[in-house]
């Protein structure tokens, strides 16, 4: 009974950091096409973005309705509507029964803007559909304990994580923390590794 259940028993290969580095190399070159492909013309910064979602829910809301409902100030409201406006993403219209009062509207590349960000809100969707629960939170654990990895590091070496990187370098340049060997080789599809 139990050479049969050890002869069902598949067991995962053993792969080797280089070939985990490589996939994760692969599927990061590949996300970052895919968001490119997907990029707006015009990003946002968050404020905005959320002010063009409120505008987008709310069209014809006037100033002082949009400065109550995102709890800042007036003049910062103005600001805000002022670069909106540059971008031509919203436009002001004076209300036709009260003249003082002006109403604010999306513009046809706000509408597209608005709509493309909530169309990668359905990218996050698409790229895990493949994956169950379990999956998801096991990629989810392995990212965080990555991310902890380098966190650790960067506190070691007394680094500023929020510091935003510096331009690349001219031609290539070997990770520091990793020893120099040759490039690794792009065999194409993965297959897929059996699974216990």
């Amino acid at each position: 009974m139990d050479e049969d259940k050890n002869a069902q028993t598949i067991e995962a290969p053993v792969i080797s950091s280089d070939e985990l580095l490589l996939i994760l190399s692969r599927f990061t070159r590949l996300y970052q096409k895919e968001l490119y492909r997907s990029r707006l013309p015009y990003g946002p910064y968050r404020g905005q973005s959320r002010v063009l979602h409120l505008i987008a829910d709310n069209d014809g809301l006037n100033q002082k309705e949009l400065a109550a409902l995102l709890d800042i100030r007036s003049p910062s409201m103005s600001e805000l509507l002022d670069k909106l406006e540059r971008s031509d993403l919203i436009t002001r219209e004076k209300d036709e029964t009260d003249k003082r009062v002006t109403r604010v509207f999306l513009s046809s590349e706000g509408r597209k803007l608005v709509d493309r960000s909530q169309n990668q809100d359905d990218f996050a969707e698409q790229l895990f559909e493949g994956l169950t629960d379990g999956e998801k939170g096991t990629f989810h654990t392995i990212l965080k304990k990555l991310c902890v990895s380098f966190e650790a590091q960067a506190l070691l070496a007394d680094e500023d994580n929020e510091k935003p990187l510096p331009p690349p370098a001219k031609g290539p340049v070997p990770p520091p923390l990793m020893k120099k060997r040759p490039p690794l080789k792009d065999d194409g599809p993965v297959p897929p590794h059996p699974v216990k």
